[in-house]
């Protein structure tokens, strides 16, 4: 049985952290818990510490048991008393500019409370064990806590008005449900993949979609059959395994799938006519929408699509090179001959015709960049290997207001990616692979978001 009790409010400094806590290993004594989940990701830290100073600790309770000496010990929710004793004394922080923001975060926001409002005392250690295994081990087929699944949070994003890049994607299969006919299990379904690889506004033209945060439709200007028969393909393809993540990798690859579709269905374009008749017919097309399913008269077709998706506009990727030389953002240190060199030869190579260059050019700059930044504030990262490096001076950037939580938490993303260049994967398969390849799209997108980093590397 889970036999718990509710204890009465708790200060801070009667519990102890749990020196053999599971996430960071056994520690020496509470100081070195209190480093050990600090370091484990200083950002999320101050996040939590902020977000516990302005709102207060989550009705989620602490878990506390007494120990031999009858002091109570933290059996789950160490990262969260760690931030109530940091915020108590910022100077346990295990930095100086960590201790520095606590006491932004204090002077912030001054009405904070340092009591524990909901805690809970198991009636023995197997019903506590228990409690651990069903909330820290997954879903065990439905005993334990399941995670929100991608979609089921860009579901909740939409409902409550939170931005989500996950969104059209799942207004695209709201509408492929409603007007297709097909049922997706989205237990199964490769959802990031068609979020991430086919959910761009102009393949989505193509496909004949228009998709937003709030809906989407069948566009004005293009014929709902063959809509219909493209969007079903499109979830067969990805349910089935017929297309993937690496399958639809880069720019060239997505774009043939599309090419691909249009060849066997067609474009699907209907043609504006200029008399009355013909247009209202061509706007009826709005009807099997859903933003117009009560058949509410619409603009004429001609002119919406005339007016929302003007064809001569070039996206910014679209473009022969990463960057002009006489456009360099990246200033340089004089003695930094080596990357000057990369700096300029990238700046004559074309992305479209020598794109593997351009991407190894690239990584070999990130390289330098970060080892300079590294060297130049005696950073000491725990791994040489290359992501290790990149999370130690982004961390440490993060820590001092060098760059953005936006770029922060983007740079990170990308570590992790295993289709990023900041990952040693994908590296590799540009190397050895005969499949995949970069492309224009996929090399200037990530010039334009991650150079502010190396900017960052390289100022003074």
């Amino acid at each position: 049985m889970n036999e718990f009790k509710t204890l009465p409010k708790i200060r801070i400094s009667q519990v102890n952290l749990d020196i053999t806590n599971p996430r960071i290993g056994k520690q020496a004594d509470e100081k070195a818990c209190i480093e050990a989940i600090a370091n484990k990701n200083r950002v999320h830290m101050l996040n939590l510490i902020r977000d516990i100073a302005s709102e207060g600790l989550t009705p989620n309770p602490i878990i506390l048991s007494k120990n031999k000496d009858d002091e109570w010990i933290v059996r789950d929710g160490n990262r969260r008393v760690t931030a109530l004793k940091l915020l108590k004394n910022p100077n346990l922080a295990p930095s100086d500019e960590m201790t520095k923001k606590i006491k932004e975060i204090k002077l912030k926001y001054p009405k904070y409370s340092l009591e524990i409002k909901t805690a809970h005392e198991f009636e023995s250690e197997e019903s506590l064990q228990k409690y651990l295994d069903k909330i820290h081990k997954g879903s065990q087929d439905g005993i334990g806590q399941i995670e929100w699944s991608t979609i089921e949070k860009a579901r909740h994003n939409q409902q409550v008005g939170n931005k989500d890049k996950n969104i059209r994607a799942l207004n695209f299969l709201i509408w492929a449900q409603n007007e297709c006919n097909i049922f997706i299990d989205e237990d199964t379904f490769p959802f990031t993949t068609l979020s991430d690889r086919l959910m761009s506004v102009e393949r989505l033209e193509r496909i004949g979609i228009i998709a937003d945060n709030d809906k989407a439709y069948c566009s004005p200007n293009k014929d709902l059959d063959i809509t219909i028969k493209k969007v079903t393909r499109i979830i067969n393809d990805l349910s089935k395994g017929e297309e993937t993540s690496r399958t639809l990798l880069g720019a060239k690859d997505q774009d043939r799938y599309i090419d691909q579709l249009c060849s066997e269905y067609g474009e699907g374009i209907i043609e504006s006519k200029s008399d009355t008749n013909d247009s209202t017919k061509i706007g009826s097309n709005l009807t099997n929408a859903v933003t117009n399913p009560t058949n509410k008269p619409t603009a004429p077709t001609d002119t919406l699509a005339t007016t929302t998706y003007p064809v001569n506009n070039k996206p910014t990727w679209d473009r022969p090179k990463l960057f002009l030389k006489s456009k360099n953002p990246i200033k340089l240190p004089e003695n930094q001959n080596k990357v000057q060199n990369i700096l300029t030869e990238l700046s004559k190579l074309r992305v479209d015709s020598t794109p593997i260059a351009v991407a190894m050019l690239y990584r070999a700059l990130v390289e330098h960049s970060i080892l300079y930044y590294i060297n130049k504030h005696n950073l000491k990262p725990k791994k040489a290997e290359f992501v290790p490096r990149i999370r130690s001076v982004i961390t440490h950037m993060n820590d001092n207001n060098v760059i953005s939580e936006d770029l922060f938490e983007l740079i990170g993303r990308y570590t992790n990616d295993d289709s990023s260049m900041l990952h040693a994967r994908t590296l590799h398969a540009y190397v050895h692979s005969d499949v995949f390849h970069p492309d224009k799209q996929v090399l200037n997108n990530f010039w334009d978001q991650t150079s502010p980093f190396l900017v960052a590397c390289w100022k003074d």
